[in-house]
């Protein structure tokens, strides 16, 4: 049984320091370096202020690993496109964390490469370039809750397996079609595994995000040591089954993590689901599945 946290508050940071709170007993101090991974898509506002992750939900998650006795941090994220993390740090309070935490702030999109294999547009196999910084350290994944445009919904391990891209090519060249995207996004997961997922969805985004989408008051977060738990009791609560996410699918099938066996703890899941409006390419994006996807993923042991 794996333990996912829901919290229902319409207070940014008291949801997320209750959320993480619940699962404190699962978590295990690291022995590397402590990633804060944020979702900087954007630096435009105000667009970037419905779509960024809010710096509130990083203070409590930052807050919460100081008291168990994390001193040093890394923030950093690789923006869509190639574009650099610089402008959202400035653009949207991040900068202000030095002068609380002992943080250093890196842009993935020029972070040292290290090569992975993941699927072209054909689902052959394609060599791809993720940041060294997202291997190396003890990653934890602070995502706002969003509808996507390709993979139906972007929470915890969208936020850490596409922003851990480097560069200009390796985004673009990644969605390549809803079958390819989804089995990479399977892939990256088991590579760079998030160690604690957050969901901040006090204020998330519908329609078409994750960018262009509109703010929906969804009033909750969550967190678990468990990112496929997670982003699986994400997706129920925003509306969308689960089995329809593509990435979330093939996780569930490799992992052998069936919905028994996800305990929701904290705030009864019943008085915090809603229903997202879905992005207008939402039945375009079903048709991600791949008959034979057994010989491209490996099954659980």
């Amino acid at each position: 049984m794996v333990n996912v946290a829901l919290v229902k508050s319409r207070d940014r940071y008291e949801a997320v320091t209750r959320a993480l709170n619940l699962i404190r007993g699962d978590i295990r101090l690291p022995d590397r370096p402590v990633l804060i991974k944020p979702n900087l898509v954007t630096a435009k506002k105000p667009k970037g202020e419905i779509s960024v992750t809010h710096v509130d939900a990083v203070i409590a998650t930052m807050d919460f690993l100081k008291g168990l006795g994390v001193k040093k941090f890394i923030l950093a994220d690789g923006p869509g496109l190639g574009e650099p993390v610089a402008p959202a740090l400035d653009a949207f309070g991040y900068r202000e964390l030095a002068k609380r935490y002992d943080v250093e702030f890196r842009d993935l999109n020029t972070d040292a490469p290290v090569e992975v294999t993941l699927f072209d547009s054909e689902l052959k196999p394609k060599r791809f370039q993720i940041a060294k910084t997202v291997v190396d350290c003890y990653r934890v994944s602070v995502a706002r809750m969003k509808t996507h445009d390709t993979v139906v919904v972007t929470l915890a391990i969208k936020n850490t397996v596409i922003g851990c891209l480097v560069g200009k090519a390796n985004k673009p060249a990644v969605h390549q079609g809803y079958p390819a995207i989804n089995l990479s996004m399977a892939r990256l997961a088991t590579i760079v595994p998030n160690d604690i997922s957050i969901i901040d969805g006090v204020v998330g985004m519908e329609g078409d995000g994750p960018v262009d989408g509109t703010a929906i008051s969804s009033g909750m977060a969550l967190a678990s040591v468990d990112q496929l738990a997670c982003d699986t009791i994400g997706a129920e609560l925003m509306g969308f089954d689960p089995d329809n996410v593509g990435y979330l699918w093939y996780l569930r099938q490799m992992q052998g993590l069936s919905r028994r066996a996800i305990r929701v703890v904290g705030d009864r899941p019943e008085a915090c689901k809603m229903q997202f409006k879905p992005h207008s390419k939402y039945q375009e994006q079903l048709s991600w599945r791949v008959p034979a996807w057994q010989g491209l993923l490996p099954r659980a042991a």
